[in-house]
């Protein structure tokens, strides 16, 4: 039959013009979009911090944190609050229910801490933070070195003066934090204690004049016509502050220069770091919330850059940036774009195997760069980023992409072999298949609905690979119902229809339709076999993909705390010294850089090797060469985690011991921490809480006889003895412009003996020695504190060895818990378990529910698509099949690497039910049109299978070869979704070969035989 020749109309010239200026703007707009490893992900989390320098554990336990617990007790929807104390700080961390209002949660934290009574008055106000807001612990870490022997004052003048005004003024930089060697000043005026004692002066009455060193202000005064404020100077600096008259001694006055020096210091002492062997000032970035971190640490380099050019270069100094997460965020994004790639040419060459002509190839293929530039100008728009999760789900759409357009195409050559012309034949065609596509596409997308719900942290990973698939399926239906017919018009013009051979059917189909002995045998043992395959090969669990960076550290734990002096002799410098060896000698692995934090408790020792490196062989350097033989330290060496760059605790769990007095807790931790660490070789197990009471202190016993004869009470004394040990805070101090705390303190003494034995000068006595006074003993004290509710704990951490599930190893762990309280008495000391493990209890119990919704709306979806309850059944019985064969594939490629099932591979299950379907649909349809038209039960079978399994096959092998790349390329952050691509390509696989010979004993059964009332199908399907 001739053809009348297509011409397009004014609506498709639109229509088309839409679609070009969408794939134009998409490559434009795309390069504007922020890149991230991950979604941002918002916890309901709020921590408070204080700080008080000086001042030992269970001072600020007493007099900062058991006030704020008290007031902050009971805020609503909180479930959790954490406190750690320590010398000079202490956090307190809120964890609060999922769905809870944060920035409500934030107001009310704030207004509760202003209740807090008698606030002492040199303490800074608490900091708080709101991790729902997006705010991030840590951005990027530099450390600055030294080509000379610089000083601590040099370090600060150069971070004060160069490289804080600079790195501040980089967006997304919220603070520049210097926590291992702070800045922070303090003025001390050291009193010598022989000339006080001479001159009789007692530390209340230097006190008193110390304290009038403000300058402050009165009213006016009129002197004449002419009006004037009152000023009365107080403020000194340095050298007028020597000058200061103390006390009038005759036949002169006392000054201060007379008693006593002053002195300049940083408040607290630095530990150590370093960075390639050199000794460091280190320095982090705290971001502001929802920071874009590319475009943050692209400006960093240049700063960076151009402070190592300028005023760094001219002090000898230069500015290393010692954690680059912007390598392993575009490696990792740079995987995904080659599975993407990888997918489009894939789908493409097994489109071309089938149909075999490059237009009606093209005519397909068109779907796929119109959908994708949908799908990032919505992304635009919507304000989602670029990251592993959302290109992710874009690779996994690309096969997915085509199943609409496959089914139009097929639809319209179909009417042009029964002699239509191309236009008849589009517009016959589409309308055709328009239900079938519309309820297929419609119920893929509506599998997501459940996924959106889900309110845990840990669920807002999911939501950007919800909305990116469903946006991608969403435009291949616009596509192939509006924008295929247009472009049809055109490809097909001059090309004659397809000369296909009707498709045969296998003999074994007809065995099954014809023989009720193999369709209920197939019906009674495949599906029930099935469910309980899937049940016995399910995986150990994980909370989150075990993703890898190109990272190695090394954990130094010690057996008891160590000053940073202790640290950087027996530690620190031992290990610069074997890697210097280890260089020099040629014996040491490439890597492009490392480095070396040390705090009160563990030092962490990092390496960042090139591209082509081995995990194992570099591990092995690492144990036997560098950290080998450390005195009383225990080491751990992991390759580092890729996720702990957005989410620190990833993987982590925390065992908390409480019930008992915190010496019981303590010995208990200790035997529990030897036990772990033996039991479970590899896996990183270290105490949060001090396990012994390792501070050493003195206490001091007031004599009440002796200060009620001196007229003295404990202020007095408590005044004296602050002198003598880190001072009496005087107030702030105007130094250059600087405000900086002001102390009074005597020199301090050699020894204990020499402490007591200095007098003190006591109004109305004369001398007394502080022995009189106070009696004094060495004892221990505890240099870390934790609380969890306001009850104190001991605490571990957990992290399993690499190779083996998070489930797995707490369920382990949990045993040999139980049984080691047991077995040792320990019956009062109860356990509870947080982080990860809880975490992970908490999801499999949302997902469960979220399972269960996802099937009860595909059921209620079916059943509006479907003409009875009997066709839902059917449909909802290949789901079985299509499960083993996800959980068959990740279990093959559990034998590969170490795949356990994380939560984001669970989602893979309510994503591949929504896919599945569409086999089944299409089958029934088919079948459903045959025996309308008076076909016979056999015969309709037949023809379904006939007309249907090419379509099928070439739409599910188009989808599987476009996910394979996600599930076999190797590469940085492969982790992260390989397990979800695994499930789905195994269950699309096992869908289209088992869905046809289901379906066909199913709808074999005499069940299906009876028709209703014809009624208008959804979906219709052409002969």
């Amino acid at each position: 039959m001739s053809q009348k020749t297509s011409t397009m109309t004014l609506k498709d010239k639109i229509i088309l013009s839409i679609a070009v200026l969408m794939c134009v703007f998409a490559i434009v707009i795309a390069k504007q979009l922020e890149s991230a490893l991950l979604p941002p992900i918002k916890r309901p989390e709020i921590a408070i911090n204080v700080t008080w320098p000086g001042k030992g554990v269970e001072e600020i336990q007493q007099t900062l944190v058991s006030p704020l617990e008290e007031v902050l007790n009971g805020i609503p929807n909180s479930i959790l609050m954490s406190t750690t104390v320590s010398a000079s700080n202490a956090s307190i961390n809120l964890q609060f229910q999922a769905s809870t209002d944060m920035q409500a949660a934030y107001l009310e934290t704030l207004n509760r801490i202003n209740q807090v009574p008698s606030w002492p008055s040199e303490v800074p106000a608490p900091t708080v933070t709101n991790f729902a807001s997006g705010s991030s612990a840590s951005l990027a870490s530099m450390m600055l070195i030294s080509n000379t022997s610089a000083t601590h004052s040099d370090f600060i003048h150069a971070f004060e003066n160069y490289l804080k005004p600079a790195l501040s003024q980089i967006n997304g930089v919220q603070h520049v934090v210097t926590s291992n060697n702070p800045t922070q000043q303090r003025v001390e005026i050291i009193l010598q204690h022989d000339k006080i004692k001479r001159f009789g002066l007692s530390i209340t009455q230097i006190q008193a004049q110390l304290n009038t060193l403000n300058d402050s202000s009165g009213d006016y005064m009129y002197l004449g016509d002419r009006r004037y404020a009152l000023h009365f100077s107080g403020q000194k600096n340095f050298s007028e502050l020597m000058s200061l008259p103390i006390a009038y001694h005759s036949p002169s006055l006392i000054k201060l220069s007379d008693i006593a020096t002053v002195n300049q210091r940083t408040e607290r002492e630095w530990l150590f770091s370093s960075i390639q062997g050199k000794r460091a000032f280190y320095m982090y970035f705290q971001s502001v919330p929802d920071v874009n971190v590319l475009a943050t640490l692209a400006q960093t380099k240049e700063v960076i850059s151009r402070l190592n050019q300028g005023p760094l270069a001219e002090l000898d100094m230069e500015l290393v940036l010692s954690r680059d997460d912007s390598k392993a965020i575009k490696s990792a994004i740079s995987q995904v774009y080659l599975s993407l790639l990888l997918g489009i040419i894939l789908s493409s060459l097994v489109l071309y195997l089938f149909i075999k002509q490059s237009r009606f190839v093209t005519l397909i293929f068109i779907s796929i760069p119109v959908c994708l530039a949908a799908v990032v100008l919505l992304m635009y728009f919507l304000n989602f980023s670029l990251n592993v999760i959302s290109l992710a789900g874009m690779a996994l759409s690309i096969g997915l992409l085509l199943d609409a357009s496959i089914v139009a195409v097929d639809s319209i050559e179909q009417k042009r072999r029964q002699g239509e012309t191309l236009n008849q034949a589009i517009v016959s065609g589409i309308s055709a298949v328009k239900g079938a596509v519309i309820s297929s596409t419609l119920s893929s997308i509506v599998i997501f609905i459940p996924i959106l719900l889900m309110q845990s942290p840990e669920a807002q990973l999911f939501k950007d690979l919800a909305f990116t698939i469903s946006a991608a399926l969403l435009t291949s239906l616009v596509s192939a119902l509006c924008l295929l017919p247009i472009v049809a018009k055109t490809l097909l013009k001059n090309t004659p229809h397809q000369h296909q051979k009707p498709s045969g059917v296998s003999p074994a189909y007809h065995q099954i339709i014809h023989s009720k002995p193999i369709a209920l045998s197939i019906l009674v043992v495949l599906i029930p076999i099935a469910c309980l395959i899937v049940w016995q090969l399910t995986p150990q669990t994980n909370l989150l993909p075990a993703a890898k960076n190109r990272a190695v550290h090394a954990y130094i734990s010690f057996q008891d705390p160590l000053s940073p002096k202790a640290t950087q002799a027996h530690i620190a410098e031992p290990i610069l010294t074997r890697l210097a060896q280890q260089q020099s000698q040629g014996n040491a692995p490439q890597y492009d850089l490392s480095g070396l934090f040390c705090w009160e408790g563990f030092c962490l020792l990092y390496f960042y090797p090139p591209k082509d490196w081995h995990y194992d062989s570099f591990s092995r350097w690492l144990k036997n060469e560098i950290v080998h033989d450390l005195p009383g330290a225990r080491v751990t060496v992991v390759q580092e985690e890729l996720l702990r760059l957005v989410m620190p605790n990833a993987g982590v769990s925390y065992l908390d011991l409480q019930g008992a007095e915190l010496s019981t807790l303590q010995s208990a931790g200790q035997q529990l921490l030897r036990h772990l660490q033996n039991k479970f070789d590899g896996a990183q197990i270290r105490a949060v809480s001090e396990l012994s009471n390792s501070v050493a202190r003195i206490n001091f016993t007031p004599n009440h006889p002796a200060l009620l004869r001196y007229n003295m009470n404990l202020n007095d004394l408590n005044l004296h003895l602050e002198a003598l040990t880190q001072g009496v805070y005087l107030g702030r101090f105007n130094s250059q412009g600087q405000n900086l705390p002001f102390y009074l303190k005597i020199h301090t003494a050699e020894d204990l003996k020499t402490l007591l034995s200095r007098e003190i000068t006591i109004e109305n006595v004369g001398l007394r020695p502080i022995s009189e006074l106070t009696e004094a003993e060495f004892s221990v004290a505890p240099a870390r504190l934790n609380r969890i509710n306001q009850r104190s704990v001991v605490t571990l951490s957990l992290a399993p060895p690499a190779n083996i599930s998070q489930s797995e190893f707490i369920t382990a762990v949990k045993q040999e818990t139980s049984d080691f309280l047991a077995k040792n008495q320990l019956s009062k000391v109860n356990t509870t378990w947080r982080g990860s493990a809880d975490q992970l209890d908490e999801f499999i119990k949302e997902f469960s529910s979220m399972f269960l919704m996802s099937v009860l709306i595909l059921c209620f979806l079916l059943r509006l698509s479907l003409r009875n309850w009997r066709q839902t059944a059917a449909v909802l019985l290949s789901m079985p099949l299509a499960m083993l064969g996800g959980m068959l594939c990740l279990r093959l490629l559990g034998l590969a690497t170490h795949q356990p099932l994380d939560i984001i591979t669970m989602i893979g299950f309510i994503i591949l039910m929504g896919l599945v379907i569409n086999n089944a649909i299409l089958l029934i349809n088919q079948y459903d049109f045959a025996m309308q038209r008076g076909a016979t039960q056999s015969a309709a079978i037949v023809q379904a299978i006939s007309i249907r399994k090419r379509p099928i096959f070439m739409s599910t092998g188009t989808s599987i070869f476009g996910m394979l790349p996600l599930m076999l390329l190797p590469g940085e952050g492969a982790e992260i979704y390989r397990g979800l691509a695994a499930v789905i390509v195994g269950g699309m696989t096992f869908s289209a070969l088992f869905s046809m010979p289901l379906m066909a004993a199913l709808l074999s059964r005499t069940w299906y035989r009876e028709l209703s009332t014809p009624t208008q199908p959804l979906a219709t399907s052409t002969s």
